[in-house]
């Protein structure tokens, strides 16, 4: 039996939770946080900054590398193995390091700011979006191979967990499914706001987007709503969970 956990952030508050949330910030960027996010094995977490900064974390709040830029750090991710990071920054570029801090590449990858990334599970290759409306797939060597064209700003990018399909979000109040060669396979209208986060289900059955209209929305992979769940407040995440019961 299958069941579905959705956790939603919003502006202010964690939905779906029966206790209030705790959450520990460890005092290290001197401006807002704008991206965070945690290693496959749980150890460590990745923040991005508006202070030009992009640190590596334990879980326990220590700090165990800096990488800094000159410009606005807007999105980081971790590869699947662990062994790299990127970041996303204002200026539109990519940058790869080894987790020790040694850059591998930097990507001149977008005309604007870079709002999201994302590693495919096999961590060859790298998803940009960007608030010059496209969407952009890269191999770590930098060379582009596709890109994903909507009408407004890209927010939100994400793979599923087979790396054969690619979901898109964008301020134009859409989420785009996409396959590896760009096309086009289903359009996901619903929000009348801009869509800020997506994500897919495990088993690429399911999908959630989570919008500035305090909604976030439940699909399957057609394009068809499933659910809507309202909140007083602005969505700014959604994470989906797939759990199987016997």
């Amino acid at each position: 039996m299958k069941f579905y956990f959705i956790l939603i952030l919003t502006s202010f508050s964690f939905v779906g939770l029966s206790q209030p949330a705790h959450l520990v910030i460890p005092k290290g960027h001197l401006e807002g946080v704008t991206s965070v996010c945690c290693s496959a094995n749980g150890k460590y977490i990745l923040s991005g900054s508006r202070d030009h900064t992009a640190k590596v974390w334990s879980t326990h709040g220590l700090e165990i590398e800096t990488f800094d830029f000159n410009h606005e750090v807007l999105a980081v991710a971790f590869s699947p193995d662990e062994k790299q990071i990127a970041t996303g920054s204002k200026d539109g570029k990519i940058s790869i390091f080894t987790v020790d801090g040694k850059l591998v590449i930097t990507i001149d990858a977008h005309k604007n700011s870079i709002n999201s990334l994302f590693f495919s599970p096999n961590g060859k290759s790298i998803l940009s979006g960007s608030s010059d409306n496209t969407a952009k797939l890269w191999n770590t060597s930098g060379q582009l191979e596709h890109t994903f064209l909507h009408k407004k700003a890209i927010n939100s990018v994400s793979f599923s967990s087979d790396g054969k399909f690619i979901l898109t979000g964008s301020d134009d109040s859409t989420a785009v499914v996409w396959d590896l060669s760009g096309k086009k396979l289903s359009t996901l209208i619903g929000h009348k706001g801009s869509v800020k986060h997506v994500s897919l289900c495990l088993d690429h059955e399911y999908l959630v987007t989570g919008s500035d209209d305090s909604t976030a929305i439940l699909w399957n992979t057609h394009g068809d709503i499933l659910q809507v769940i309202k909140h007083p407040e602005k969505y700014i995440l959604v994470i989906f969970h797939l759990i199987i019961k016997p």
